[in-house]
């Protein structure tokens, strides 16, 4: 039933955001073109990277707008009442907004990715690219191992792990907001601000024991005594060993607020709905 929510929640999102990444790309071609043609007038190039900049900051906002919306309408709202008569259960309910909501995001990653290089795209940078596999292929073999293939994946997962925190705060914050009867709007946004204000002391304090079970064992201290000497590749590696035991707890904390905020959110769903 899951794959059917999410059948469902692409197909009523989509028509919001595929006309403005096609007009994104479209508008990235036309720079990429006024870039590299000298008989444009300025203006023009100043006017396409305007609204250029200006539609990637409006699709980031929408992605908010509209994972709010799609919560608080289909959950929160009349529409709540025949979302939870179907025969799922409150959890797939919000796993179905939660994976959308993360798959909108990365695709609009992806967009603001792949724009910036269509406007940068020319032949000089058609014919540097097999150079430059080459001298990065040369450098991952002679400077990347096993650690910072997995520093690089433990950041990856990081980010993902902390978009989904981020989302799930919101869901948990709304749903606090319609415990009460009145002002629900206000008294959301109060939750989420209470939420980030508890969830930061949390942290502080968890960083805090953790410092003190690495403060013997973290490599920062041997930064201060780099001296003549004391090679590049040894201090890289150090450096590397450090960001690892400050991902790790990153990533152990992370998951714990995450968790913490889809039980939360699942259980006032489940037990204490209050429709409007």
């Amino acid at each position: 039933m899951l794959k059917k929510l999410l059948k469902y929640e692409i197909r009523a999102t989509a028509r919001l955001f595929l006309p403005v990444f096609g007009a994104i790309l479209l508008l990235a071609i036309l720079n990429n073109i006024f870039f590299n043609f000298n008989d444009i007038p300025d203006f023009a190039t100043v006017l396409t990277m305007m609204l250029y900049v200006i539609l990637i900051i409006a699709l980031f906002v929408l992605v908010y707008v509209v994972m709010i919306q799609r919560f608080y309408k289909n959950l929160l709202r009349d529409e709540g009442y025949l979302m939870f008569t179907l025969p799922v259960r409150t959890w797939q309910l919000i796993a179905s907004k939660l994976i959308v909501s993360i798959m909108w995001l990365a695709i609009c990653t992806f967009v603001t990715v792949l724009s910036v290089f269509i406007m940068a795209f020319s032949l000089d940078l058609l014919r540097e690219i097999p150079e430059f596999l080459r001298q990065l292929s040369d450098f991952l073999a002679h400077y990347v191992g096993i650690s910072e293939v997995t520093l690089f994946f433990e950041f990856v997962f990081l980010m993902l792990i902390g978009t989904i925190g981020s989302v799930l705060m919101i869901y948990a914050a709304i749903s606090i907001g319609h415990l009460v009867g009145k002002h629900r709007v206000l008294t959301a946004f109060g939750a989420y601000i209470g939420l980030s204000i508890v969830e930061q002391i949390i942290t502080n304090l968890y960083f805090s024991l953790v410092g003190r079970i690495y403060d013997h064992t973290i490599p920062y201290g041997s930064y201060g005594s780099y001296q003549f000497g004391y090679g590049a590749y040894d201090f890289a590696r150090e450096f590397v060993g450090a960001m690892h035991m400050i991902v790790i707890p990153t990533l152990i904390i992370t998951v714990i607020f995450s968790v913490v905020y889809f039980i939360l959110t699942n259980y006032i769903l489940s037990h204490r709905l209050n429709l409007e």
